[in-house]
Parts: C-alpha cells; structure tokens; sequence
C-alpha cells in the first residue's frame, strides 16, 4: 500500500488505482530516465542494431540518446535585370511552385532596392491561412540568416489590394516574391510598420515564364515528385526499410514521451481526471482557440461541475454545462444583449441560456472572457467554438461524476497486440455517443444559416487525433505514477498498432521533403505512431536548423545510423 498511497490524492477513484497496481505482476523492461549521450554511444548504437532483430516491447528513450535531444518540449553571381516582358496573371500555384522549386539562374537573388540575398530554404508550403511559406531562411549580404515568412504574388500590388498591411498574420514576413512589379513595389510596410525585402522573379527565372508554365505540371504540386527535397531524402531512399522504421518507432515515442512528461508535471498539482478534461479542451480549441479553451477548463473546473451539475436531472445536465461554457467564454454576454437580426429560434436558444446562466454567472464574474478573445478568421465553420464547445457538454453530460481514467482506458486497449477485437473504433466512438443538439447539430454560428442536415460536434478525426495527443500521454503518466509495468506494456502495444491519422501540414510537408525519395512511404506511415515521428524530427531539426540543409544534424543521423553506414567510411 505504501507504494502507491501517495498518489491516490491524483485519483478520484481509489478503486482504478488498486486495479491497474493488480495488474502488475513481473515488471521487467522497464526503462531508465532519460539521460543524453553522444551519438556515437557503444550501447545506445548496440541496442539499435540489436532491436532490429528482436523487437521492442516497451517505450523506449534511445532517440534521445542516439539524436542528443532532451525531453523538453520545444521548429555565379547575377545582376539585377529589368524585366521587359509583358505581365501576364498566372494560377498563383503556378508562382508559389516557381518559388518552392527555386527556378532561378542563379543561387544569389537581388531585391528591389538592389539588396544581394541567398535563398537557403524557400520554406514550407502553407495550406492554411496567412502567408504562402513559413519558416523561409534568407542569408543577407554580410552572411546574417534570417528565418520568416514569404507571401508570394503575380503582382507586387496585390500586397496591398489583398490588405497584408493591415494584417497582424503577416507581420513575420521577410520577404515579398511576386512575379511582376506593376506598381513600383517599394515602401511596402506590415501591419507592425517594419518593411520588409522584395523581389522581383521573372527577372531571374531559368526560362520565359510562359515556357515554364506549359513545362510544369501542376497537378503534382505543392509536392512535385522530384523537387523539394533535403538532403536526407537521398539517403532514406537507399536505406533498409527495417532500419528506418525501427527510427521511426524510436522518434515516435520519443514524441509520445515528451508529452507524457509534460503531463507527470502536471499531475503532481491536479488530479488526472482534471487534466483529460483539459487535455480534450486544448485539442478541441485546434491552434487557434487552444488558449481561450484551456482557460475555461481552467476556470470551470471538474470539481465545481460535479458540484453544480450531478445532482440535476441527466435530460438538464448538458443545457446547463454549455450554459456555464457559453457564459464563461463571453458568448452569452454579446449575443444575450445583441439580439437584433437574429432568426426567432437563435433568439430563444439564447434567452433560455441566459435564464439558466443567472444560476451560475455570480461565480464568474471576474473570471468571464470577453468576446473580442475569440479569432473566427481562417477557422472551418465546422470547428467554431461554439460547437465544439457544445460537442464537449454532450461528453461531460453523460461522464462528469465518473472517473474518466477507468472509462477511456479499458476503451482504449482494444487497439493492444492482445487484442482481437473487431470493433476497436467502437468501443472508443461510444464514449463520444452524441445525442442530437437541436440548435448546434444545425448550425455554424448563431446568426448563420441552418443546415439541411445535422453535422457531429465532435468529428471521428478529431477523436482519433485527441486520443494520440491526450489520452495516451495522460494515461502513460498515470502508469509510470503508479509504477503499472503492465499497463505501460498495454499502452506500448497500443501506440504500435494505431492506425494513421488524418495529414495534416507537417507530415504533408515531411513526407515529401524528408521522405520523398522512398518508395515505399506509404507504409511507413500507416501508423500513426510514424507521422508522430515526423512531428519529433521536424521539430528537432527541420524548423530548429538555422541553416536549413546545409549543416543539418539528420542527414548524419540519417547516412550513419539509418543508412547503416560505418563512421569510418563518412
């Protein structure tokens, strides 16, 4: 008992502790802290050639060793020349393409006010809002690198026609490509007041622009089969397929790991169940609203719902938890008093929500946010707060005075080795079951038009997203808390056998710029423990690599370990 007795203050349920110790049996396997050690380590690089034979049975920290990374959580000279051909406006994916593939003359490019620059990455190619290319670098004249963003355009006047000045997205920018200057092009400023380079690119491209438009084939882009690609991707191409996922697997984990400790510091101040609840809030939030929905967990904690809400009838519960949400986030305080303009049914959702929020606003009234808080520009409809918050009460309804550590996890293991259970995605959808909402299920925003047909508040991606990036690291904290060697084993297997997630523009991006060149890519990433391993290497190396190529650390990993290569051969 004494073993564990000091955690149980992070569990609501003594029951789920003692049977997770029960399980625990022959804790062997079990790894040691993270340490670094030199790439070139006897038993670190002994143990990698030796996993390749016989397998692995537990999480392992070996990418740590192996990269030298930590565990904390962390991305012929030209002239310039006066184009004389006549603009003409090209699909700007054929001039982002011209960008990304560098098709110039030469390395060195001159900007407007005869400035002479070195493109050293172009960046990456971004598909959501804000500038066309992120994490460019740019070495200036006296040899300074500067990292940034790169907006590309046909005409240099579109900075401003598009209104980029007075966008705060585009305040990174460092330099402006477009393919003609049809208004002068200087004194461009961002919304800061910084101005930034520009570039003219018809002046330097390898052919006429018109050849290359019929050469190119845009079908291909924004990854072109054979373009774009680091230096790695070479030498991937010419490595066993073994070595490379037992990488793979190590960086993966080492991802997996990462989180997990950020949870285990976190548990030593909230109770697990507090940080699921948290967990899924941020990942419902997606990038642009994680902050504000972290925050509501925050404020309207697990321990004042189950206060408030429990002793309600279970047909009430979810009315009242997404009042309390609504309040809290500023909605009912903007559309409550702005009703005007509204359809007769949005003004009786909202009257009936601020009836019930006078039974709770009292406890937030210095805690409330405003409505000026919430970004909807660039966000999907579908992913609006105000649903996904209301997707969030349905779960809470139905699970807010249960310990949510024995409801996911039995859920969760079906995906084990052990397991040949069918129904896998099942048993983790039934703990999203969702009933209808009779307002949310039918709309995007309040005062937008109502769908045809309903529409899931919690989507299957997003769920299947939540349980690599929250319930697994959560409850891989859980166990090494508890000492669980056997549950640590189940979780390992779990992580090995999970199916791929949905791309997103990081592993679109990796997986050609990294694996570009391999022919078998696809099944290298048909779990989604592999594309977890592309987020760890982008982050080490591809977005933290100030030189970008040049001098990246990978490709020696890459050539000498996964390659197979001896030191003394480099």
């Amino acid at each position: 008992m004494a073993g564990w007795a000091k955690y149980i203050v992070a569990f609501d349920n003594i029951d789920i502790a003692m049977y997770i110790l029960d399980m625990d049996k022959n804790p062997v396997g079990r790894h040691c802290p993270p340490q670094l050690y030199p790439f070139a380590d006897e038993l670190v690089h002994e143990r990698f050639e030796k996993s390749l034979e016989r397998g692995q049975q537990y999480f392992s920290n070996d990418y740590f060793k192996l990269t030298q990374h930590d565990l904390s959580i962390k991305e012929d000279d030209s002239s310039p020349l006066t184009c004389k051909i006549k603009p003409v406006k090209f699909p700007e994916s054929f001039v982002c393409s011209l960008w990304m593939d560098q098709m110039f003359k030469s390395k060195y490019l001159f900007t407007l006010d005869l400035k002479r620059i070195e493109v050293i990455f172009p960046g990456q190619w971004n598909f959501e809002k804000g500038p066309d290319f992120k994490n460019a670098r740019i070495k200036l004249e006296r040899g300074e690198i500067v990292k940034g963003d790169v907006e590309i355009h046909n005409f240099s006047s579109e900075w401003k026609s598009h209104r980029h000045q007075l966008n705060a997205e585009y305040n990174n920018v460092i330099l402006h490509v477009f393919l003609w200057n049809d208004k002068g092009g200087t004194g461009q400023i961002k919304a800061n007041g910084l101005s930034f380079l520009q570039i003219e690119m018809a002046s330097f491209l390898k052919k006429d622009v018109k050849e290359l438009y019929s050469l190119m084939k845009l079908e291909e882009y924004p990854f072109p089969l054979t373009n774009n690609q680091g230096h790695c991707a070479e030498i991937l191409n010419k490595a066993d397929e073994k070595r490379t996922i037992l990488f793979l697997n190590l960086a993966g984990e080492a991802r997996l790991l990462k989180k997990t400790d950020r949870y285990l510091k976190k548990a030593s101040k909230k109770n697990y169940n507090q940080l699921i609840y948290e967990g899924m809030m941020e990942s419902l939030g997606f990038k642009y609203s994680k902050l504000q929905f972290v925050q509501i967990a925050k404020t309207v904690t697990l321990r004042y719902l189950r206060e408030k809400v429990t002793p309600l009838p279970q047909r009430e519960k979810r009315k009242h938890i997404e009042t309390i949400f609504s309040g809290v986030a500023g909605f009912l305080d903007h559309y409550g008093d702005n009703l005007s303009g509204l359809d007769q049914e949005t003004k009786l959702y909202f009257k009936k929500l601020r009836e019930i929020w006078t039974l709770y606003e009292k406890d937030f009234i210095t805690k409330k946010m405003h409505f000026s808080r919430w970004n909807f520009s660039g966000v999907r409809p579908a992913n609006y707060p105000f649903r996904r918050l209301a997707g969030m009460s349905h779960f809470l309804s139905q699970n807010v005075d249960i310990n949510l550590i024995a409801k996911i996890y039995p859920a969760i293991s079906k995906w084990s080795g052990d397991s040949n259970e069918k129904n896998k995605k099942d048993h983790i959808l039934n703990l999203f079951q969702e009933q209808e909402n009779s307002f949310w299920s039918f709309r995007y925003s309040p005062n937008g038009k109502k769908l045809s047909s309903p529409k899931h508040l919690i989507g299957k991606e997003r769920i299947w997203d939540m349980i690599i990036n929250v319930f697994l690291p959560v409850l891989l904290s859980f166990a090494k808390q508890c000492n669980s060697f056997s549950m640590e084993r189940i979780l390992y297997q779990v992580y090995n056998h999970f199916p791929q997630l949905a791309p997103n523009r990081i592993t679109r991006f990796m997986e050609e710029f990294v694996l570009g060149a391999v022919k078998n890519k696809k099944k290298l990433l048909n779990r989604a423990k592999r594309q977890q391993a592309l987020h760890q290497i982008y982050e080490d190396y591809c977005n933290s690599n100030k030189n970008a190529c040049d001098n990246c650390k990978f490709y020696f990993i890459a050539k000498h370990l996964i390659l197979g290569k001896t030191f003394s051969g480099s």
